[in-house]
């Protein structure tokens, strides 16, 4: 069964006999149990590799082999994703290639090991203890000996509208993810969009992009920001996953070209783009990203201690790492303001500290700064 429906085998009269393509049959898929195309492939990536690339993501990973002796799978359903798939989708022997394809990134580390080149696989629809199997084993350098980043897709799989945003349900689905990281030196990753799913502003409103921003840039490992939501731009109009990937709206006009661009510009981009949140006087949501961007090269962001507690309906998190400026992070996902929330639990909290950044709807739109008592460590409230 095609991952887009009906039958995986198309017959092609030239060749006489059938093809296998898991997608469209315009897809046809490569036979990587053959060395000879593993091969080619690790040519492709060495290409790109001398041009200077950092690194691939490599979409749809969980279908890089099927069964060798390619054994029916059990059919309980003409829906392809009512059904199990053993035999063509994550498959163990995929490690195998993945490994083929980090050796020649890490080949080319060597050549200049201050630029690593990374390799991020993107695999849907795995739970937390399937996609950390992506990082391999014989971990160094927080990373595993396949791919450093499989990318994690719990912020946008769980929080798919308005009613799941919860306090509580952010501390679960980040606890759980980071606690079923493999090894101590495994890197996280969070996402918060991508080209196949809504944006958030689409999804749970413009109100949050914001809050999630704020969650997710500073939790442990990499954020992966899809392009767009540092500026809070909602999906367009159109079939999807097309009005997923509307271009970048950089000016009231688009600003991505002065020819056309291949999919139509947002009707919002009159009032949401780049140019316009910079320019603006008041807060913005470029501007809280920016602010948070500068924040994950703090030592404490990068990497501290993480805790965190729900308190009513703010959800929390402290970033500390001896020495350094510590940060708590604090997000109210409920309708009514609330005072007096208890953090007093995390690790090197002082009573008092600096308001770092907040969300562009707040009331006031300056950070205030807060005195210190002299024997207490400085800490930033974002």
């Amino acid at each position: 069964m095609s991952v887009t429906g009906g039958s995986a085998w198309t017959w092609n009269n030239e060749r006489g006999e059938y093809y296998l393509h898991q997608f469209g049959r315009d897809k046809p898929d490569l036979n990587l149990r053959n060395e000879a195309v593993v091969e080619e492939l690790k040519d492709v990536l060495r290409f790109w590799l001398d041009k200077g690339v950092d690194g691939f993501r490599l979409e749809a990973a969980g279908h890089l082999l099927e069964d060798a002796a390619f054994r029916d799978e059990p059919r309980t359903a003409s829906d392809y994703n009512a059904v199990k798939h053993p035999m063509t989708f994550n498959h163990p022997d995929s490690l195998d290639i993945l490994r083929e394809f980090r050796d020649v990134l890490d080949a080319k580390t060597e050549e200049d090991s201050y630029y690593p080149r990374i390799l991020m696989t993107d695999v849907p629809d795995l739970t937390n203890a399937e996609l950390v199997d992506y990082y391999g084993t014989n971990f160094t350098d927080h990373s595993g000996d396949a791919a450093q980043m499989p990318l994690n897709h719990g912020l946008i799989d769980q929080f798919e509208r308005p009613g799941d945003l919860t306090a509580d349900k952010i501390k679960s689905v980040v606890d759980d993810y980071l606690d079923a990281m493999p090894d101590p030196g495994a890197w996280p990753n969070f996402n918060l969009g991508n080209k196949d799913r809504e944006r958030v502003a689409t999804r749970l409103g413009h109100d949050v992009v914001d809050l999630f921003n704020m969650v997710y840039m500073l939790l442990p490992g990499s954020p992966v920001t899809y392009y767009g939501e540092e500026i809070g731009m909602s999906d367009g109009t159109g079939r999807q996953p097309d009005s997923h990937r509307t271009p970048m709206q950089w000016d009231s006009s688009g600003g991505f070209t002065s020819g056309t661009p291949w999919l139509p510009m947002n009707s919002d981009a009159e009032h949401v783009n780049v140019e316009q949140q910079l320019a603006s006087t008041a807060n913005s949501h470029i501007k809280v990203y920016k602010e948070l961007a500068k924040l994950r090269r703090q030592t404490s962001v990068l990497f501290g201690s993480f805790t965190s507690a729900v308190n009513e309906t703010v959800y929390g998190y402290s970033r500390v790492k001896k020495g350094n400026p510590g940060y708590l992070i604090a997000v109210n996902l409920g309708d009514e303001a609330v005072d007096g929330i208890d953090f007093s639990e995390f690790p090197m909290v002082p009573e008092q500290g600096l308001v770092v950044t907040r969300s562009h709807h707040d009331r006031e739109d300056k950070a205030k700064e807060v005195e210190l008592a002299e024997d207490e460590e400085e800490i930033g409230y974002v």
